[in-house]
């Protein structure tokens, strides 16, 4: 199962920031599904924005 499109978008977001991969997430984990439940409709709609890989 490939990984969906908001969750890429996140680890290249924590990859700039240059986060310990290493380490917990626990920390973290509030904000990315708050991202992904906010960010759902976008990456859902079918004439919203398009990944283009």
């Amino acid at each position: 199962m490939a990984p969906s499109p908001y969750t890429l978008h996140w680890m290249s977001r924590m990859e700039q920031q240059g986060i310990d991969w290493a380490a917990s997430m626990e920390h973290r984990f509030v904000g990315f599904v708050a991202g992904m439940v906010l960010n759902a409709p976008v990456y859902k709609s079918k004439n919203g924005f398009q990944w283009d890989f």
